[in-house]
C-alpha cells in the first residue's frame, strides 16, 4: 500500500515523464476498495496514450520503498472560460 506521501512524491518526480507520453494532468488519488484502500496516481489523456504507461512506480521515502500505483482515465483537458462581465 502507498501512503499519500508516496503518492504526491511519485507524482512530482514522474510529472515531465507523464507530460512526454501525453498526459495533460495528474491527481493524487485514493485508489481501490472500501475495504483495500492505497493511494495512487492519476494521469487524465486526452485520448489512448500511443505509448505504454506504467502500472506502477516505485520511490524511495525515508529508505522505504513503496509501489504507487498508476490509472490512466480518458478525459478532454480543461478549459478556462471567459471572464463573467
Amino acid at each position: 500500500m502507498a501512503t499519500l506521501r508516496a503518492a504526491e512524491l511519485a507524482r512530482a518526480r514522474t510529472a515531465e515523464r507523464f507530460r512526454g507520453l501525453g498526459a495533460h494532468a495528474l491527481e493524487v488519488a485514493k485508489l481501490g476498495s472500501r475495504t483495500r484502500s492505497t493511494f495512487g496516481v492519476v494521469a487524465y489523456f486526452p485520448s489512448k496514450p500511443k505509448k505504454a504507461v506504467p502500472k506502477t512506480i516505485e520511490v524511495t521515502d525515508q529508505h522505504r520503498k513503496h509501489v504507487v500505483p498508476i490509472r490512466v482515465k480518458i478525459a478532454e483537458p480543461f478549459e478556462l472560460e471567459g471572464r463573467p462581465e
